[in-house]
C-alpha cells in the first residue's frame, strides 16, 4: 500500500512537467527583440556564417572570417580577423574592416569605408561611401 502512495505521489509532479515541456514547446520560436537590444553587437571567436536576408542592427566582430548573405542588412561595422564576404544586395551602414581581403556581392551599399589588408573585390554596381544610399 505504502508503494502505490509513493507511485502516486512522484506520477503526478512526473505528468506536470511533461505538460508544462508540451506547453513551452509549442510557443512560438521567433525571438522578438525590444528596439533597445538592437544595437547588441555579435562577437564571435572562429568564424561566423549568416543566412540571406539576415538583419543586425549593431556591429559584428569576428577573430576569422565573415561571410553574409544575400540581402543581409547591419546597422553598424564589420570587422573581420581574416576576411568579410557579402552575398548580393546587402547593406551596410558603417565601415567593413578586413585582414586580408573583403568581398562584396553585386548591388551592396557600405555606407562607410572599405578597408582590406590585400584586397578588395566589388560586384556591379556597388557603392561604398557617400554615394552608397544605405536606407
Amino acid at each position: 500500500a505504502f508503494m502505490r502512495l509513493i507511485k502516486k505521489f512522484f506520477f503526478i509532479p512526473i505528468l506536470a512537467v511533461v505538460f508544462g515541456a508540451q506547453a513551452a514547446t509549442s510557443a512560438p520560436t521567433t525571438p522578438q527583440l525590444d528596439s533597445p537590444l538592437n544595437t547588441l553587437v555579435i562577437y564571435s571567436g572562429a568564424a561566423i556564417t549568416m543566412g540571406a536576408s539576415s538583419i543586425v542592427g549593431g556591429d559584428l566582430h569576428v577573430v576569422e572570417g565573415a561571410t553574409l548573405g544575400a540581402s543581409a542588412e547591419f546597422g553598424g561595422n564589420i570587422e573581420a580577423g581574416a576576411a568579410v564576404t557579402l552575398g548580393a544586395s546587402s547593406k551596410v551602414g558603417g565601415n567593413i574592416t578586413a585582414g586580408a581581403a573583403a568581398s562584396l556581392g553585386m548591388d551592396t551599399r557600405v555606407s562607410g569605408n572599405v578597408t582590406a589588408g590585400d584586397a578588395a573585390t566589388l560586384g556591379a554596381t556597388s557603392a561604398i561611401g557617400t554615394n552608397a544610399n544605405y536606407i
